[in-house]
């Protein structure tokens, strides 16, 4: 199967006629460090290989179906979660530190 052929299946499969923005996600990564886009043949033929290496032989495929900015939303979400973590570390009490030693 081809790129073209793959994405008429989903869109047949979905009963959508625009199915420009499908994702994946690499097997055991978080959606912000494992999404992969399939946009064109390199991508589908990455995907396979992807695919094709994973123990299970099967892969998560998302379509945004709203042209929602996911990549934005990604870093969004990974620089909220670096705040936090700063944040979290200015409010240990340092005493609690000090007498434990």
């Amino acid at each position: 199967m081809v790129f073209s052929d793959f994405i008429t299946f989903l869109e047949k499969l979905t009963k959508k006629t625009n199915c420009k923005n499908v994702y994946y996600c690499l097997p055991h990564e978080r959606l912000s460090e494992g999404l992969g886009v399939i946009q064109n043949e390199r991508d589908y033929k990455e995907f396979l290989n992807v695919g094709n290496g994973s123990q299970q032989k099967r892969i998560n495929v998302s379509i945004d179906q709203y042209n929602e900015p996911i990549f934005d939303w990604i870093n969004e979400e990974n620089h909220d979660e670096y705040d936090s973590v700063v944040e979290d570390e200015d409010e240990v009490d340092d005493s609690t530190f000090s007498s434990a030693i």
